[in-house]
């Protein structure tokens, strides 16, 4: 028996490995997403949209998170979530559209350059992945109408436009060693308030494009913020994912 056969074995017994592939299973299917969505309508989607993103609640302060899977998956900017791991011990949680509260048990995955985390709740759904309408990259032009959807206070939606794509945005954090470039991020010309950092940007036809990532950097009610992209969340799952299966081992049958 291979070495990594017998530590698949002592750290993953079947049910707990079985258990973790149908979650990694589910994440796998929000991001082979069949025709990107299209057979969802339009005001099917803005609802799911709109119950999909959840108040992220840290000790100090709240942000946005927006769910993909229904049993707990979900994705944050990373700078909401990277001073907090593990984030059981600092009392992370994730509050639903509906007043349920749950806590963040993991920060699966990161990509800094980006500002993008994928984090798991603890959910008791079976898993299952949430369907969004995702944005066509065919129909893309400048000045798109976009909606910035957010839940760190309740639901609330601004509206604005894509102003293009930036190859390099340099972000500024809490402090030195937290300042960064954040690179291919749209920009958006929204009325971002703090906190809003997390939330789902959306287009008209409630296509979602990415994620809120910073805000306005100065103080002359310049309201253009960025969002990271949606295909550089794809990939950062798909990764985790193929990483995830190649530690936990193929299914049983």
């Amino acid at each position: 028996m291979r070495y990594v056969d017998c530590l698949q074995k002592i750290l993953f017994p079947r049910r707990e490995r079985e258990r973790r592939l149908t979650s990694l299973s589910a994440l796998d299917g929000f991001v082979q997403n069949i025709c990107w969505g299209e057979d969802v309508s339009v005001a099917v989607a803005h609802r799911r949209a709109e119950e999909g993103v959840v108040t992220l609640r840290t000790w100090h302060s709240r942000a946005n998170a927006v769910l993909i899977t229904s049993d707990g998956y979900f994705l944050t900017a990373d700078h909401c979530v990277k001073r907090y791991v593990p984030p059981r011990k600092h009392g992370m949680r994730i509050i639903t559209h509906n007043g349920e509260e749950f806590p963040v048990t993991n920060v699966c995955a990161c990509n800094r350059r980006k500002d993008l985390a994928l984090c798991k709740a603890d959910l008791p759904a079976a898993p299952a992945p949430l369907r969004y309408r995702f944005f066509d990259w065919g129909r893309y032009e400048r000045r798109l109408a976009v909606r910035v959807v957010t839940r760190n206070d309740g639901l609330h939606s601004v509206y604005g436009f894509l102003e293009g794509i930036t190859p390099a945005v340099f972000g500024l954090g809490h402090t030195y060693e937290e300042t960064s470039f954040l690179h291919d991020q749209w920009t958006v010309s929204v009325n971002l308030r703090p906190g809003d950092s997390g939330g789902l940007l959306l287009d008209a036809e409630a296509r979602v494009l990415g994620f809120v990532t910073t805000g306005p950097a100065d103080e002359n009610h310049d309201y253009r913020g960025t969002c990271a992209r949606l295909p550089d969340a794809l990939a950062l799952i798909a990764t985790y994912v193929t990483r995830r299966r190649t530690l936990y081992g193929p299914r049983h049958t």
